[in-house]
């Protein structure tokens, strides 16, 4: 079945009073669906059913999207409890009452696990789309056609990620606590350098009770940093998730509707149906309607092709 645009399918107005759940009303401005092009149709059973497939294929992008999206959110989550490890081996090394030869096992601790969390943030830019990366993550939705530029609820989102690296990475190691630190009366001042320049080659540095104050600091100004983004890389999970429930209940809508169809009801009788079945089972996905004009832009093309 060649169909290239929902629109062709169902027509214009139709997806005029779709755009219209979400209270966009029914002008061509509004109409996030209108760039499709193409003519008013009748609505037929069978145009019902071309509009489902659509709906079918759109929801596939976005389960391919979302298995990108969710792979980099878990790998962050995976990097927040390495970085948990990580603070409570500095604490032991800050604390008073921990002895040297404790301290040394710490330390040798603490390179293990730091390597260990090296080697996880290796195999993600090893990968052909480095999933801990701005750019990455911009490229994995793109490929799904949901470009952030174009739709406002995602670049909001992406706006919210706390960049601290020119390549975009959501979890910098560099990031330093703010100096100088409020250093404890009993902690000996101490003019040690700082000998790492990430917080997972500070191995050496909490050998000392002091190297291991400033280490800590360092070590939760990483984890601050690192739980905003892993924040902001669930909202995008979220945002894809909604989106695909909102084109689910479209699509099976268009299925039930066939009946109402072949009975004669009106393209606009057909979308107010359509309207007050997506509001009752999908009302909390309506703020992702923008996503729905690319999507089946894509779905469409690839519908024709395939």
């Amino acid at each position: 079945m060649a169909i290239v645009s929902l629109s062709r399918s169902l027509g214009t107005r139709f997806l005029e009073r779709i755009s219209a759940i979400a209270g966009q009303g029914k002008s061509t401005a509004g109409n996030p669906l209108a760039a499709l092009g193409g003519q008013d149709a009748a609505i037929t059973p069978t145009s019902l059913k071309g509009g489902a497939q659509i709906m079918v294929n759109s929801i596939d992008l976005l389960a391919a999207g979302f298995q990108a999206v969710d792979g980099s959110r878990s790998a962050l989550i995976r990097i927040g409890e390495s970085l948990d490890e990580l603070i409570q081996l500095a604490e032991t090394s800050a604390d008073p009452q921990t002895g040297g030869e404790e301290r040394e096992r710490v330390a040798f601790e603490f390179q293990r696990k730091g390597n260990e969390l090296k080697q996880l943030v290796d195999s993600a830019k090893d990968n052909k789309t480095n999933v801990l990366t701005q750019k990455g993550l911009v490229e994995i939705l793109t490929n799904i056609s949901l470009k952030p530029d174009d739709l406002d609820g995602l670049s909001t989102i992406l706006d919210s990620f706390q960049i601290t690296t020119t390549d975009g990475d959501f979890f910098d190691p560099t990031i330093k606590a703010e100096r100088p630190l409020d250093i404890p009366r009993n902690l000996p001042s101490s003019t040690e350098a700082e000998e790492y320049g990430s917080v997972l080659d500070g191995a050496t540095a909490i050998g000392s009770r002091r190297g291991a104050y400033n280490m800590l600091a360092d070590l939760k100004a990483v984890k601050a940093n690192l739980d905003a983004n892993t924040e902001a890389m669930t909202a995008v999970t979220n945002y894809l998730s909604d989106a695909r429930t909102l084109v689910r209940t479209i699509g099976l809508t268009l299925l039930d509707l066939t009946s109402l169809a072949e009975g004669g009801a009106s393209a606009d009788e057909l979308a107010l149906s359509l309207q007050s079945r997506v509001r009752a089972d999908a009302r909390g996905a309506l703020d992702q309607l923008e996503s729905l004009g690319p999507l089946v832009s894509r779905a469409g093309t690839l519908l024709a092709t395939g």
